[in-house]
């Protein structure tokens, strides 16, 4: 488990008469300004500015399963006295399933462009927290208040006499904790074969060894959701289904939301974002074909100790290619990428189920984290609707960002080893050639 925060930045009326600082007061290296140039105002009316803030709190909670299998075969025969002939067999498989479950409070319900109609609203905002040199926002406060007429749209807004600009439903509705995370099965197979013949003569030593080494693997399914806790119905109208959210990075992290968070999500209150529901991956594979010869002539001739010599010779690359899992809408052509589920061919794809969530919140949090509830993705049974509904899972290989290296090396060497009473040393002669070969369709 753990917390983590996105894209700081940097809030300011005037990013030159008032730039970045530290807690000191002294000008910071952050360069992470926000765009728009302006402060913010909460609920109350209370106006922020020159402090930076985190764009996302997250927590995240993993679950991981992993087998690994190995194997080695060795089989060793003498044929002569001298000779020693081996050969080699190693494998290695990797199963990992994992399954990430994350809550995120990011910066939705806040109000922060002046050019917007919304903004001296404050949105959804109730106050901020700071450290002790009010530069660092340590807390976040929204919650919906009761009785307050709030707009979810342009034209509920327009209606009211708003001024126009940046009005929506996070202008009446708490989107968060935003529920999402990932889910991923995974598979691996690494394996080496090779012969070696080793000599062992009066004069002469001699081996050599060739062989082959190969890996390939990746995800065969790697996919993220996320769950927003609120629900349109069909007057166009919003169910909330959590009503306030906090966090805070002070001592240990801490998120809370309102106490019918649980209830609600059971009641089947949420939407599915279908614009971030995805499933993208990287394959990699891996070979090598290596061959070397070895050999020590023992001359016994003076200061001629011996002369060695040999060759090596290696053929290696990388593949990498990039793909997508998808689920197709029935009576569509499954082949077809754009006919996946959540592209538009299903206009209740995006309808939240309560069974997409494990029943209970995620516990044993102590220690890490703390979180007033913890609803998680049961991504499993997820899949299995996705299979149900729309049938079997489809795989998508991209042409593009496709990635290939290969190198071929090739040496010889010789050398002479030269032993006297008083002197020892060598002199010799090495080679070596490199070739390399590159080439990639990312766009």
């Amino acid at each position: 488990m753990g917390a983590s925060t996105e894209d700081w930045k940097w809030y300011s009326d005037d990013n030159t008469a008032h730039p970045a600082t530290d807690v000191n007061g002294k000008p910071s290296k952050m360069n992470s300004y926000w765009w728009g140039e302006s402060g913010f105002y909460d609920q109350s009316g209370k106006y922020y500015t020159n402090f930076m803030m985190p764009t996302s709190v997250n927590f995240d909670v993993k679950t991981e399963d992993r087998e690994r299998k190995g194997g080695q075969l060795t089989l060793q025969f003498k044929p002569v006295r001298n000779l020693t002939l081996t050969g080699n067999y190693f494998r290695f498989d990797l199963e990992q399933n994992s399954q990430t479950n994350t809550l995120k409070i990011p910066e939705w319900n806040l109000a922060r462009y002046n050019g917007d109609g919304n903004w001296p609203g404050g949105r959804m905002l109730d106050g901020l927290t700071f450290d002790k040199s009010g530069t660092i926002v340590t807390g976040a406060q929204y919650s919906a208040h009761t009785g307050k007429t709030y707009y979810c749209s342009e034209a509920a807004a327009a209606a009211a006499g708003q001024k126009p600009g940046g009005w929506g439903p996070d202008d009446c509705t708490i989107p968060t904790p935003q529920i999402t995370g990932s889910y991923n099965r995974e598979k691996a197979l690494s394996q080496t074969a090779d012969i070696e013949a080793e000599w062992r003569g009066q004069s002469v030593d001699a081996s050599f060894k060739a062989g082959r080494t190969w890996a390939a693997g990746g995800p065969e399914l790697q996919f993220t959701m996320p769950i927003k806790p609120r629900m349109q119905n069909a007057d166009g109208s919003w169910t909330l289904g959590n009503y306030a959210s906090a966090w805070s990075l002070s001592g240990t992290p801490t998120m809370s939301f309102s106490p019918q968070l649980m209830a609600n999500l059971q009641k089947g209150i949420g939407e599915i974002d279908l614009g971030s529901t995805q499933s993208s991956w990287t394959r990699n594979s891996t070979e090598q074909k290596y061959a070397q010869a070895d050999a020590t002539w023992h001359t016994d001739r003076g200061w001629l100790d011996s002369v060695m010599f040999g060759a090596k010779y290696r053929d290696g690359g990388t593949h990498r290619s990039t793909g997508n899992s998808y689920w197709a809408c029935k009576g569509t052509d499954a082949g077809n990428y754009d006919n996946r589920y959540q592209a538009g061919c299903d206009p209740t794809a995006n309808k939240f189920q309560p069974q997409f969530l494990y029943s209970q919140s995620l516990d044993n949090l102590a220690g890490g984290i703390q979180a007033s509830a913890f609803p998680a993705i049961n991504f499993p049974t997820y899949i299995n609707y996705l299979n149900q509904t729309y049938g079997a899972m489809q795989t998508r290989n991209e042409d593009n960002f496709v990635y290939n290296v290969r190198e071929k090396i090739a040496s010889a060497y010789l050398q002479a080893n030269i032993k006297a009473e008083r002197l020892r040393g060598n002199v010799g002669l090495r080679f070596v050639r490199t070739r390399q070969h590159a080439d990639s369709t990312d766009q």
